[in-house]
Order: C-alpha cells, then sequence, then structure tokens
C-alpha cells in the first residue's frame, strides 16, 4: 500500500462515485518501489462491489481522463500507474483519450492531449487555485519551471485536473496560519483595556508589582514621564 499514492487519489477531481472508488482501490495497492499497482480486475470487483465489465469501463474511464496509465501485459495482470506519479515519458505515450472526465463540465469528445507549456489557466482556474489559499500566478510558474526542467514534455488529456491535483497537493503542503494571540505578563490578562491604560498616581505606583513596574517601563513612556514629574522613583 502507498499512502502517498491513496492520498493522491482520495483527492482526485473524479465526479463518477464508482470510477473514484476504482481509483482508491487501484492507489490502494500501489508498489512505491516499483512505481506501479496490479491489482486484478477480479480482485477489483470483489472490493466494489461492481460487475467485471464495469470496472473494465471504469479503469477505461480513468486511463481517458488522464488519471490512470495502464501497461497490460499478456498473460499477467495489468500494470496500472497513478498519472500524476508517473514518469514524463510514460505519460507521453498514453493513448489518446476519447472522453475526458472533469468536474467542471460533462463529458465531451476530446482527441489529443494538451502540451503544459501551450495552456494556460482560466478565471475558473485561478479562483480553484485561490480556493485553496494560493495565488495562482506562483502555482503556474512553478508548473513552468518544472516543465522546463523536464524539457517541457508534459501533456495531458485535462489540464484542468492536472491544476487541481498541483494545487490540492500545495495547498496540503501550505502551512496553516496560526493566529497570533498577546502573551499574557505575569500572570495577568493577555488584553489591556481602556482602564488599565489610564494614567498611574504616584500612590498606585508604589503597589506595583516588579513585573507591572517593568511593563509600564517598556510600554507606556508617557506614564514613566508623569511619575518622574511627581518625583517617584522610577
Amino acid at each position: 500500500m502507498s499512502i502517498k499514492a491513496l492520498d493522491w487519489a482520495m483527492d482526485a477531481p473524479v465526479q463518477d462515485p464508482l470510477a473514484k472508488l476504482v481509483l482508491i482501490v487501484v492507489a490502494n495497492h500501489h508498489n512505491d518501489a516499483r512505481g506501479v499497482a496490479w491489482p486484478s480486475v477480479g480482485h477489483i470487483c470483489h472490493v466494489t462491489g461492481a460487475a467485471e465489465r464495469t470496472v473494465r469501463a471504469k479503469l477505461k474511464k480513468l486511463e481517458q481522463a488522464g488519471f490512470l496509465i495502464r501497461n497490460h501485459r499478456s498473460g499477467r495482470s495489468t500494470e496500472y500507474t497513478p498519472a500524476y506519479l508517473a514518469p514524463l515519458h510514460q505519460m507521453q505515450d498514453t493513448p489518446a483519450p476519447d472522453a475526458p472526465i472533469t468536474i467542471k463540465e460533462p463529458l465531451k469528445r476530446n482527441k489529443g492531449k494538451t502540451k503544459v507549456v501551450d495552456w494556460e489557466p482560466n478565471e475558473a482556474d485561478r479562483q480553484f487555485a485561490q480556493s485553496k489559499g494560493l495565488d495562482a500566478a506562483e502555482v503556474l510558474e512553478a508548473i513552468r519551471l518544472w516543465d522546463k526542467q523536464n524539457g517541457n514534455k508534459a501533456a495531458y488529456v485535462d489540464p484542468t485536473a492536472f491544476w487541481q491535483n498541483w494545487c490540492i497537493r500545495d495547498a496540503k503542503k501550505k502551512p496553516k496560519a496560526t493566529q497570533r494571540q498577546s502573551k499574557p505578563f505575569n500572570g495577568q490578562s493577555s488584553e489591556w483595556t481602556p482602564s488599565q491604560r489610564k494614567m498611574v498616581t504616584l500612590d498606585q505606583w508604589k503597589g506595583l508589582t516588579d513585573g507591572m513596574r517593568t511593563y509600564y517601563k517598556q510600554n507606556r513612556p508617557d506614564v514613566i514621564a508623569e511619575l518622574k514629574k511627581v518625583g517617584a522613583d522610577v
């Protein structure tokens, strides 16, 4: 089992519930050392409860949508590679699809792939990135650099699905913002009310703890200045 592949499959933008389940089963059998998974169709049928014909149709749909790359082996179980984790040359050599799956629109005919270097995200794609707390321009720049490092060879049936997968992965890596809270001082409340910010009399100053006096010296120079005028030992 590969946690990385399974995590990817759980977040993959597949609308078809059964196709999504088939993808999860395949990812659950992914071997990180070999970079592939090879569960039999019979085993996938057993886990999903679907008929063999249905499972084969869902596998084909996932392949056409660019989520899986299948390597048919004569007399042996077919090998599957999650498309996002596949080497670039494998992604380039996958057969051209007919019916991509997208989360934004119904299935439609698409006879070829689009190279990443030639693709530009539209407004909906940019909004998707923003919904994940990302800067769309920074995401695109990272993708362009990654593609350039590999010879600008990456091509996908559904670049939008690739974009969304990339955003989902980056969003998980992004540290969550932590809300800053004022640090309590000397056991006192973490926030100072307006009444606490008023001027301090000489008698009040004498009754303050050393910690409170230190606070005023560091944060209320106006109070210290007034106390000095009346002869306070500050």
